[in-house]
């Protein structure tokens, strides 16, 4: 039934429109009716009528660009994108195909506020769409894919010939042949029948060199005259962006800049940073260029402080800042030079830089330092432990972005546990329980990061809870009274927060009295004939009774709801299934008549509900 139902689409779509200009309203609809079907419901021989649909159609669109909208081609590059994703070949299916459209989308104007942010919104689809095309044509290698290739080395021919002594403005309308070339080369390097064929092997060579010549004409161009930074054009933008996104791929950009003076560079980097604090994308782009191909011969400073991310659209701002730090540290050999670099941005972070931006810059280095290969290399004085005990004191100074900085404490916790010390433990612990304390003013920490902290240092460190449970201990009845006191009153009506909380510290509890295996596997303090969780249940056992008597005691001062009672249902049988006879004696003796009357309740629960009888 879908089958046909794509049939109709596709036959609906195929037919010849009246209008001069293509896609109408009505075609429009059923292209994004099509896009949002799934690419494996399609047959391919649906997938080749579909994609010669849309070929037919496609001299309307390149003669009259901006005609169409830009929902349209939004939509049109997304469909024909999926379409390529799976083996199609469309009738006469050439790479001049490609060539036309990315002219065309160069020719798109955009006259609205967020122009450059639409500008990266088309080059990136234009770049997944000519990159799955090509892929196609590489990996199912004929004689079909030998006569597409040798159209895509004489387009390399000529665009390396016609832009040799062409400066960077000439490149109006021709943008995205930079995202096409990238494409290309790419999809030119992972292909073995490309690099294997005698015809085919220098073209990879060719599209680097091209790229690259290009890319050098209009990037100098921008920083020889003042002016294009400060006005805006959109094919000029496009071309700006367009060459920025393509460096990496080039061939050794750097060597072609060696004309420009350093103090050049320098004095358009200082005026490009001024454009990034007023949001400006094209500034931002051009740091990251300056700082991944250029830092090292113009002797550009690292940045240690970075700006607040607000001015930039939301769903660029990760992304930006992502490639911008990536690129500072691009020339850091080790972790060593990095972790250095940490320390300078924390300095910044402490000394009042507290912005969004410094934040995820901090994020940013540090996953670099977890994810990098020489991760065990021991580094001079400051390291990740060090990077952890500055943020995690950093907490009581309630900064602006506490949330972000407890994902990066527990990131450290928890895939690096290795690299951090005994004072990182205690330190986490007395830190959520200095945040969570009756007497302190409202916490900017959230109730559940707070949890997760103390999660992590469970899970990756119990054996350096050895000795150190009274650490533990005052923050999980710090947690507890915090929960009751603060959290359950301030979300009072939202049973729902107030369960997802209660879950939350309930796990605590539960990771604590059974622990899995290998959290406790490494201990060596129990014979052989003794299990390393039966060993860590008893030392447990000899402590968790005490929160279990703080939880008695606050339903006695506070109104506790009922579902956040069953909510800590698991948590109480937990402490029961691993408190032996004489801590429940000193739990009994320790309450009075109401405390002992509601502790009966809960006993009576669990033998009911909570304890193992061995069936």
């Amino acid at each position: 039934m879908m089958r046909e139902f794509i049939d109709r689409l596709v036959a609906s779509l195929d037919k010849s429109d009246a209008e001069k200009t293509w896609p109408g309203e009505q075609h429009l609809a059923l292209i994004k009716i099509l896009a949002s079907i799934p690419s494996e419901v399609f047959s391919r021989e649906q997938r080749e009528r579909l994609m010669d649909a849309l070929s037919k159609q496609r001299p309307k669109m390149v003669r009259s660009p901006d005609q169409v909208s830009l929902d349209g081609w939004r939509c049109i590059i997304s469909l024909a994108t999926k379409m390529m994703g799976r083996p199609t070949f469309y009738h006469e299916m050439s790479f001049s195909d490609l060539v036309e459209i990315a002219s065309a989308v160069s020719c798109v104007s955009t006259k609205s506020s967020s122009s450059h942010e639409i500008i990266v919104e088309l080059t990136g689809r234009f770049f997944r769409m000519a990159s799955a095309t090509i892929r196609q044509m590489a990996e199912h290698w004929d004689e079909r894919s030998i006569k597409y290739f040798r159209e895509a080395s004489k387009f390399v021919s000529d665009f390396k010939t016609q832009k040799s002594g062409q400066s960077g403005a000439g490149m109006a309308g021709q943008a995205l042949f930079m995202t096409l070339l990238k494409a290309l080369t790419m999809e030119l390097a992972r292909s073995p029948h490309l690099q294997s064929h005698q015809e085919m092997a220098s073209l990879t060579a060719d599209s680097k060199s091209a790229l690259g010549s290009c890319i050098a004409n209009i990037v100098s161009s921008f920083i020889s005259d003042k002016k294009l930074l400060t006005s805006s054009g959109t094919a000029a933008d496009m071309s700006l962006l367009a060459a920025v996104d393509a460096a990496d791929t080039a061939e050794d950009v750097a060597a072609k800049f060696d004309d420009l003076k350093s103090p050049t560079v320098g004095k358009f980097e200082k005026r490009s940073r001024q454009s990034m604090q007023q949001g400006d994308l094209r500034a931002w782009k051009l740091q990251i260029f300056l700082r991944a191909h250029l830092s090292t011969t113009a002797e550009i400073a690292p940045l240690v402080s970075y700006e607040s991310l607000e001015t930039l659209p939301p769903k660029l701002r990760q992304p930006l800042l992502t490639e911008l730090v990536t690129a500072t540290t691009r020339h850091m050999s080790s972790n060593s030079e990095k972790c250095q670099y940490l320390r300078e941005l924390l300095d910044g972070l402490r000394n009042g830089c507290g912005t969004d931006g410094q934040v995820l810059a901090v994020q940013i280095v540090v996953d670099q330092i977890i994810d990098s290969a020489d991760h065990h290399e021991k580094t001079d004085g400051f390291g990740l432990a060090g990077a952890h005990s500055e943020l995690t004191l950093l907490l009581t100074r309630k900064p602006r972005h506490a949330t972000r900085i407890c994902n990066i404490l527990q990131t450290m916790l928890e895939r690096r546990p290795q690299a951090m010390g005994q004072w990182n433990i205690d330190v986490t612990l007395s830190t959520v329980c200095r945040l969570c304390s009756a007497d302190s003013d409202e916490s900017v920490v959230p109730f559940t990061w707070l949890c997760k902290l103390v999660e992590a240092v469970i899970k990756k460190h119990r054996l350096r809870l050895e000795g150190h449970y009274h650490i533990l201990l005052s923050a999980l009845q710090a947690l507890i009274r915090n929960l009751v006191a603060k959290q359950i009153p301030a979300s009072a009506g939202d049973e729902r927060g107030q369960q997802s909380k209660t879950h939350a510290y309930a796990r605590l509890i539960s990771l604590i009295c059974e622990p899995t295996a290998g959290a406790v596997s490494r201990s060596q303090r129990h014979s052989a004939l003794d299990s390393a969780t039966d060993a860590a249940k008893r030392s447990a056992g000899r402590h968790m009774y005490l929160v279990m008597m703080q939880f008695v005691k606050l339903q006695l001062e506070y109104s506790v709801p009922r579902a956040v009672g069953e909510a800590m249902e698991p948590a109480v049988h937990s402490i029961f299934d691993i408190t032996p006879p004489e801590g429940r004696k000193i739990l009994n003796d320790a309450m009075d008549a109401g405390g002992r009357a509601i502790l009966r309740q809960m006993y009576k629960r669990y033998v009911q509900f909570g304890k193992w009888s061995g069936v």
